[in-house]
């Protein structure tokens, strides 16, 4: 299982549908599992080895973008989660924002 997902996982016909949107609670309680207990430098090879997109704000917080990639089409699908840390350990998904379809 690839550990970087959007949920739920999006299907063209979903984004012809008007009001498409994710679950932002399934994701952060997916996130928080997949962090606990992660200290801040395992969290950054981790998204660096999936070639995650990530921005470190400042010592506490830390940005990334999930994507995903629709197979025959030249578009994909991604979403901003937020994490944030204390004393260098994981402690919670601040926001999920910023999800929508991205042109390539």
């Amino acid at each position: 299982m690839v550990p970087f997902i959007i949920i739920p996982e999006p299907s063209v016909a979903d984004l012809s549908r008007s009001g498409f949107s994710v679950d932002k609670t399934a994701m952060a309680e997916h996130y928080s599992a997949l962090f606990a207990g992660k200290r801040f430098d395992e969290v950054h090879d981790l998204l660096k080895a999936h070639g995650l997109t990530y921005n470190i704000k400042d010592e506490r917080r830390l940005v990334f973008s999930p994507r995903y990639e629709f197979t025959g089409l030249p578009a994909s699908y991604s979403c901003t989660v937020e994490i944030s840390f204390e004393n260098g350990q994981f402690t919670e998904v601040l926001d999920i924002y910023n999800c929508g379809v991205l042109a390539l």
